[in-house]
């Protein structure tokens, strides 16, 4: 799945996608466009990136799966942290985010 097809993983910021008010039908309907990364082209869904990111929520704590790691709670802060991680490549990685496969 290409949930966030134009993040690089070196920019520093997250890419946050978000759909807002479609009903469930429609979202299971418009999924299948989730694994060629086109979803990004809706109107319904919108694609913004920050450096940190709040998520707020009004009806009780929230389950959230943020690019693989868990979180319970109704209010969760997100912030990047230049140079916390390091990714070892293979050499012979012509691409990394949007180009790779």
């Amino acid at each position: 799945m290409w949930i966030a097809p134009k993040a690089l993983i070196n920019d520093g910021m997250f890419d946050v996608i978000t759909v807002e008010g479609m009903p469930l039908l429609r979202i299971l309907l418009a999924f299948k466009a989730v694994y060629r990364g086109k979803h990004v082209e809706r109107t319904d869904v919108k694609h913004t990136r920050a450096a940190s990111v709040l998520v707020r929520s009004q009806d009780g704590p929230l389950k959230l799966d943020f690019d693989g790691e868990e979180d319970l709670g109704q209010e969760l802060r997100f912030a990047m942290i230049p140079g916390a991680v390091n990714v070892l490549l293979n050499p012979s990685t012509v691409a990394i985010g949007r180009d790779a496969p």
